[in-house]
């Protein structure tokens, strides 16, 4: 967990912490309303490490060319020592097609392990929070939690 916090902290504030990494698409450009957003978290079997240190290849490029057939992109990738080896966040049309990136990715891609997560964004969040106020607000709702309340 720890990492995914530091991940995200320099996602936001990396140049304001003396990192150099740039996202791939900055966060100000808009991204289509229909992309989904993902964490992809890697962790490389050992193969995998010895085959890139005898032949070196660019990860993003690769990811990316994966991803694109797809439907989707790739915001950005990191690659970190500790948990995970690398991580990834990517844009992708729905999640079928984030489920066959899982599926293709852990039938033989060299991974020790790999875990999607959807990301929300602050807009979804805001919309799901006005969502829930209005269905805690609801005669069903008070009703169905009469007892739980606290007196």
């Amino acid at each position: 967990m720890r990492s995914v916090a530091m991940m995200v902290i320099v996602g936001l504030f990396g140049n304001g912490l003396g990192f150099s990494q740039e996202p791939a698409i900055p966060a100000k450009q808009e991204r289509s309303a229909s992309k989904l957003l993902f964490l992809i978290e890697v962790k490389y079997s050992d193969s995998s490490w010895a085959a890139m240190a005898q032949k070196p290849q660019n990860r993003r490029e690769l990811l990316q060319a994966v991803i694109g057939k797809l439907g989707g992109s790739v915001e950005n990738l990191w690659f970190s020592f500790g948990d995970c080896d690398a991580y990834a966040v990517v844009s992708l049309p729905d999640n079928v097609s984030a489920e066959a990136l899982q599926i293709a990715g852990l039938a033989g891609a060299g991974f020790k392990s790999l875990k999607t997560t959807p990301l929300l964004t602050v807009d979804q969040v805001m919309e799901a929070a006005a969502k829930a106020g209005e269905l805690r607000s609801g005669p069903a709702y008070k009703e169905a939690h009469k007892g739980l309340e606290p007196k």
